[in-house]
């Protein structure tokens, strides 16, 4: 369902958005697109935010393992 609002924009930015409006694409189907993009972005900021605060809060713990890991490796000797 789809709810009719009204929003005050600047003539500049109007301006562009009526660039861009041309059929079939409104004003509307354009604002709403760019919203839909705004909110996925905000939405992918914020995961990638927690995901690299749960690596940072584990980055001694993961850098622990890798030591250990190579540890094991073979070096070669050159030839």
């Amino acid at each position: 369902m789809k709810t009719k609002i009204s929003v005050t924009l600047s003539e500049a930015l109007l301006l562009e958005v009526d660039k861009l409006a041309i059929a079939p694409y409104t004003r509307s189907a354009i604002i709403e697109e760019a919203v839909q993009q705004y909110l996925a972005n905000k939405a992918r900021r914020e995961r990638d935010e927690r995901e690299l605060n749960i690596l940072n809060a584990h980055a001694d713990e993961f850098n622990a393992e890798m030591a250990d890991i190579l540890s094991y490796q073979v070096q070669d000797e050159p030839q």
